[in-house]
Formats: structure tokens, C-alpha cells, sequence
């Protein structure tokens, strides 16, 4: 099952976004050790023109 990126703050710098994906994936895979790959992709969000 994929899901769509994980967007954050144009300004977050890439050890936050880092740190936050890992804590993400963590979270999830407590949550259901079912799971054994989790890939999440940060992205900066952009506004919308």
C-alpha cells in the first residue's frame, strides 16, 4: 500500500525532517508489527500557484 509524500515546511531543515520520518516510521511500526517496510518521503511543501 503506498501513501501519498510527507510534506513539511519549506524552511525545516533536513535533520528535523529527518528526525520527524524516523519517528514517524517508528510509531507506525509499533503500532502494527506486521509491518516490516515502511518508506516515508518528506517532501517541502510548496504553496499552490
Amino acid at each position: 500500500m503506498a501513501l501519498p509524500c510527507c510534506p513539511f515546511n519549506a524552511d525545516t531543515p533536513v535533520r528535523a525532517a529527518h528526525e520527524a520520518t524516523t519517528r514517524l516510521e517508528q510509531l507506525i511500526r509499533a503500532s502494527d508489527p506486521s509491518i516490516d517496510r515502511i518508506v516515508i518521503h518528506a517532501e517541502p511543501l510548496m504553496p499552490l500557484q
